[in-house]
């Protein structure tokens, strides 16, 4: 799957003085914010990357481990395995079977429906221990999809790309993942209206912060008719290039991974876990969606 980034743009455009006033009081009294971890609280847990997709087959399902704090991570056993682990994994009690060349979990013959509870059950033996975990979600319902798959050639700033799609009934959160199939500093769009006069230099020194764009819309109403109406941002298309765009209409436990994986500090400086949606011994995100893809063309 293609990475998601949470961007959160906070603009203030004006603070009255009581405001402000009682703003700085809070701060102040909350003082800076301090996480003290050692190794002593350390517990074996499993990490979960699991995305299932209404219509595919199960696919990419990724088990690792955490470690003790100042431990030397050994990439050889950071990945949880059934001969390493004795892993048993399975969703909706079928079993998944294991690749070792890439280290994930699958099953062909598994089609994910619709409308439908899955649900995911791991175990396994770390450091000797065996732990185990569930996780529930609700795949979305039938309904959404792309309206057209190949959008066609665009002039940057001479005309707008508009990505049009039918939502699913009860969905309301739609992501998106912008990635440009060829992207360097040679064809990077230097005459952007967000941050002119750059050079090859600082788009080297933050080319991912360029490359990777993700973008999200929440609080959808699902039962118009639609089709609903993204418009390609600036900020979405860095590079002069064919641009390879996966939709996604999102379940709940979506939502809350892109949400709350990394907003985990709070204005006023104090910090809270993320949104938890396993039940045992795992963290990570074990989550559904049905996705689609559309392309489009940027030219100078």
């Amino acid at each position: 799957m293609s990475k998601l980034k949470n961007i959160k743009n906070f603009i203030v455009t004006k603070f009255e003085f009581p405001i402000i006033v009682v703003l700085a009081f809070i701060l102040n009294a909350c003082g800076d914010p301090v996480v003290e971890i050692d190794s002593s609280q350390y517990e074996p847990k499993i990490s979960v990357e699991a995305f299932i997709y209404a219509g595919e087959t199960v696919n990419d399902i990724k088990l690792s481990r955490n470690f003790r704090i100042g431990e030397k991570v050994v990439l050889d056993d950071l990945k949880l395995s059934p001969s390493a682990n004795s892993v048993v994994v399975s969703i909706n009690d079928i079993p998944l079977e294991y690749d070792a060349v890439k280290k994930v979990y699958f099953n062909n013959q598994m089609l994910i429906d619709y409308d439908k509870d899955y649900t995911l059950k791991v175990t396994a033996v770390v450091e000797g221990k065996s732990i185990s975990a569930t996780s529930t979600t609700h795949t979305p319902a039938k309904g959404f999809a792309l309206v057209g798959n190949d959008l066609g050639t665009y002039k940057y700033r001479q005309s707008d790309v508009h990505i049009l799609y039918m939502p699913s009934p009860g969905t309301d959160f739609y992501a998106f993942s912008f990635l440009a199939d060829t992207a360097s500093t040679e064809n990077f769009i230097y005459n952007n209206p967000l941050q002119p006069n750059m050079s090859p230099k600082d788009v080297e020194d933050n080319f991912n912060s360029y490359y990777f764009q993700a973008k999200y819309e929440t609080n959808m109403n699902s039962y118009l008719p639609g089709p609903f109406d993204y418009q390609v941002k600036y900020y979405d298309a860095w590079f002069y290039s064919t641009y390879t765009t996966v939709v996604y209409a999102g379940d709940d436990n979506f939502r809350y991974y892109i949400f709350t994986a990394k907003n985990v500090q709070e204005f006023d400086g104090n910090f809270h876990e993320p949104k938890v949606i396993f039940t045992g011994d795992a963290m990570g995100v074990f989550a559904s969606a049905i996705r689609d893809t559309v392309t489009f063309r940027i030219i100078p």
